[in-house]
């Protein structure tokens, strides 16, 4: 056996063991190029650099400057084109409050011609409810004035024209037609209240409630008449001023709110 194995050998030859592998040499790169060295520039001796010179910016051309406008609410003694002139001012009040209180007063002589006639009967001798139609009457009679002047103002600043001839006539007449009544009135009732004779004498009393629903209609016809006619007076004559006047209206914003603003040369 051994000597079959050495013959096999012998024939073969021995074997043949691979190579080892031969490592490749480790060669090192360059990661970078390194940048050139540069040189400083050479300066002249005596010469020494001057800063750069500023820029002037460019000019800008200015905003437009709107005209100046007159304040129409500025007084007119301060504006050159109108000197001399006098301010108009607008009336403060309407009138509006003094004609409330001229129905008020009729309201409360009403009130109380009722408590007279539920509390005695119409025992009352009258001065009381006379006291407040007398007042219902001035109150109206200033109310219709007030009114008129503000009408006046407001109208002339409009160039509007109004004609009060038709409440002048209209107020004398209900004035004069509620005096004539309300005299004719009471003087009827206090011949009943004296010698029982006249349309109110009844056979115990005289006709209270006649004579003061009489009396509220004269006061009523008074006090519309004076208000017209006092309107109407108060309207002509401060129109007639206006008219007279040279006056100039200009528009505006005040404080309180836009509005008229008039001034004139009389």
């Amino acid at each position: 056996m051994l000597h079959a194995l050495l013959v096999v050998a012998a024939l073969v030859g021995p074997p043949v063991l691979p190579e080892p592998a031969t490592p490749e040499p480790i060669v090192q790169r360059p990661s970078a190029v390194e940048p050139a060295a540069v040189e400083p520039a050479a300066v002249e001796p005596g010469r020494v650099d001057q800063a750069p010179e500023p820029v002037a910016p460019e000019p800008v051309a200015p905003e437009p400057v709107a005209p100046a406008v007159a304040d129409p609410f500025t007084a007119p003694e301060e504006r050159p084109d109108r000197a001399g002139w006098v301010r108009i001012e607008a009336p403060a009040h309407r009138g509006t409050g003094v004609l409330v209180a001229a129905g008020g007063m009729l309201f409360a002589t009403v009130v109380y011609q009722l408590g007279d006639v539920l509390l005695c009967g119409g025992c009352s001798l009258g001065l009381v409810e006379h006291t407040f139609l007398i007042a219902g009457v001035g109150m109206a009679a200033g109310g219709g004035a007030l009114r008129g002047s503000h009408d006046a103002f407001r109208d002339a600043a409009l160039r509007r024209e109004r004609s009060p001839r038709r409440a002048i006539a209209a107020g004398i007449g209900l004035l004069a037609a509620g005096l004539v009544v309300g005299v004719a009135n009471d003087t009827m009732y206090l011949r009943c209240q004296l010698s029982d004779v006249g349309p109110y004498a009844s056979s115990d009393t005289c006709r209270f409630g006649a004579s003061r629903a009489i009396l509220d209609a004269s006061a009523i016809a008074m006090g519309t008449g004076a208000g017209l006619l006092a309107w109407g007076l108060r309207y002509r004559r401060d129109a007639r001023m206006y008219e007279r006047a040279r006056i100039a209206i200009a528009p505006g914003i005040q404080r309180g709110g836009a509005g008229l603003s008039i001034s004139g040369r009389f």
